[in-house]
């Protein structure tokens, strides 16, 4: 047996939360006092609710944060029980697989709310039957928000950067000093609990496990939003750590379209103040238990005020090598606005809006990001942080939510003329490789050049970029094999789409009768005939439609193989050619794999 030992001890805490003023930090204290102790088992075998008791007559003093530290071999929700003003209160914490320092602010912290007597905590296994080691229990008391006060500072010789700790700690405030503009001094609008720089996901949309809403006319799914939801409810603050130059929060998201849902997930952010950079540390784990498809995650979205009136970026294939920036000037909002992707060799993946003539705004770098969503809404060119114009751009790539697996990410900002802004990115562009987010990314860069959709070589590795919209389908190139490989990471429902418009000329149906295809199937996959379809857009057709599809059959040898697909008589095969989407195996086990040479397109 292993003792648990309850304590009422100090934590050092930096304070200048709430404070709306400068930080100045100052270490707060508690005098330490020893709880009960309890006789528990070495290890704690979670296969339902177990609740361990806890002696509430051992705490005298109130305390506002909880903290826990323990071994788990799964992910586990806990329910802490305490009093507060003579009544029960709950709170839900949720616990990651591993060894780790849990600590978490009740949830009564944002309005000054205390506890005492903590009495028991309940344990429910998330995901299986769970193994918990419990090393200890405390509980500490640390300074409240003040009541009005939004915002908390840190700042250094250059910057100044605000966190709105009743908003789920995103930034709300970034200053440059060195600011040339006149009346400027926060670069970020912060007109509601959406805008800001901040942490948002998108997950399932399946009315069976999620409650869908409604928002902007359409019927959306899960989407934890850091600073709080559209109703102006706020996400749940569950730590917050603050020294001179960093700041760490983390937080339970609120769903954006539903009316204070806070969601099963945990943000952290940590923000770093250097020399001339703010450094941005993202952390995003979802405890849903839900089967999230892969969509469009923004890394971060970013919302910047409309005074900053042009967005640049670079569009090109040589990467830091001074090579011509790409500037828009009049963008549009939401779907009227296209996104820019990202070319395949591009690994200069910044950008900035600035003030024109002026040449002066706010920066962006994020190492592995594939694609731009940059738009102003109602634009006026105000320099108020409040106002409801504003600039947005959101690095963007496609990345599938699996419940209980951290997404981690890190990216930079920095602030000056288009030159300046570029030469501080340079010199800090192997900051990170951000390679956790690029190997949970699903590759959607675009190719170098627009390529020949008529005889498609995938015997390189830059060839990935003409293959969109993968579906349960890991990419990468074998240079063994010299061919494209895709990797089943589900055994249904794989699919890949080529898209015309990356081609070289516009191109019409009639003009080719038929498909081939190169490629080679190993016997070890877990089938032994496997065959294809091709779903045809042509004409009117923009997506992909049932009965407009034709179906190929495969040779299974590990061999390399052509397979041809007639088009010749298909009445829906005419006019100018929008896609054509390969789901390249019919029916398929998970880790099967299928070799690809060639596609190509022939009269």
């Amino acid at each position: 047996m292993k003792k648990l030992l309850i304590l009422l001890c100090g934590i050092l805490f930096l304070s200048g939360c709430g404070t709306g003023t400068d930080a100045t930090p100052s270490p707060e204290t508690d005098t330490a006092e020893t709880g009960s102790v309890y006789d528990i088992p070495d290890v704690l075998t979670v296969d339902g609710d177990v609740t361990l008791p806890l002696d509430p007559a051992a705490y005298e003093n109130s305390f506002n944060k909880i903290l826990f530290s323990y071994t788990a071999d799964g992910p586990l929700q806990c329910v802490f029980r305490y009093t507060v003003n003579g009544e029960t209160a709950e709170d839900l914490f949720y616990l990651e697989e591993g060894t780790w320092d849990f600590a978490g602010l009740i949830a009564s912290y944002a309005d000054a709310g205390t506890g005492s007597a903590l009495s028991e905590v309940t344990f429910t296994p998330l995901d299986g039957t769970v193994s918990l080691e419990i090393a200890s229990v405390d509980v500490t008391t640390v300074p409240d928000l003040e009541k009005g006060m939004s915002a908390t500072y840190i700042e250094n010789d250059r910057f100044k950067l605000g966190a709105n700790l009743r908003w789920g700690g995103a930034i709300c405030y970034v200053q440059d000093k060195t600011c040339p503009l006149d009346g400027v001094k926060n670069l970020v609008n912060e007109a509601d609990t959406g805008r800001l720089i901040q942490q948002s996901w998108y997950g399932s949309r399946d009315q069976t496990i999620y409650d869908n809403a409604i928002y902007d006319g359409n019927k959306v799914g899960y989407n934890p939003v850091q600073g709080g939801d559209m109703y102006m409810n706020r996400s749940r603050l569950i730590d917050v750590k603050i020294t001179d130059t960093t700041l760490y929060v983390k937080t339970q998201a609120m769903d954006w379209s539903l009316d204070g849902h806070l969601t099963p997930s945990y943000m952290e952010n940590t923000y770093t103040l250097q020399d001339d950079v703010i450094l941005v540390d993202n952390r995003f784990v979802d405890f849903s238990g839900w089967e999230h498809p892969a969509g469009s995650q923004e890394l971060p979205a970013v919302y910047t005020i409309s005074y900053l009136d042009t967005f640049v970026w670079y569009d090109g294939a040589s990467p830091w090598t001074g090579d011509t920036l790409t500037t828009h000037s009049e963008l549009k909002f939401r779907s009227e606005q296209p996104t820019f992707p990202l070319k395949h060799s591009n690994t200069e993946t910044w950008c900035a809006f600035i003030k024109t003539p002026e040449d002066w705004g706010l920066g962006l770098y994020i190492p592995a990001a594939d694609k731009w969503n940059a738009q102003r809404h109602a634009y006026d060119g105000s320099r108020d942080p409040k106002a409801n114009s504003c600039g947005y751009v959101a690095p963007t790539n496609r990345i599938q939510i699996v419940s209980y697996k951290p997404i981690e990410y890190s990216y930079l900002l920095t602030a000056g003329s288009t030159e300046e802004i570029r030469t501080t990115f340079t010199a800090h562009k192997d900051f990170t490789d951000n390679a956790v987010l690029a190997a949970q990314s699903e590759y959607s860069r675009i190719p170098d050049a627009p390529a020949d959709f008529t005889n498609l070589n995938f015997t390189d590795s830059a060839s990935m970029a003409v293959l969109s919209r993968p579906l349960n389908t890991e990419r990468s190139y074998d240079s063994a094999e010299s061919a494209l490989r895709l990797d089943v990471t589900t055994g249904y429902d794989v699919q890949f789409t080529l898209d015309f418009a990356l081609a070289d000329r516009e191109m019409t149906a009639e003009d080719y009768s038929k498909i081939v295809v190169e490629y080679m199937i190993p016997t070890t996959n877990g089938r032994f005939d496997y065959s294809c379809e091709f779903f045809l857009c042509a004409g009117d057709t923009l997506n992909p439609e049932g009965g407009k599809s034709v179906r190929g059959e495969y040779i299974c040898d590990g061999q390399y193989h052509t397979l041809e697909i007639p088009l010749t008589g298909l009445d829906f095969w005419s006019g100018k050619i929008n896609a054509v989407r390969y789901d390249y195996f019919n029916e398929s086990m998970d880790g099967d794999v299928f070799y690809l040479k060639s596609i190509r397109l022939e009269p």
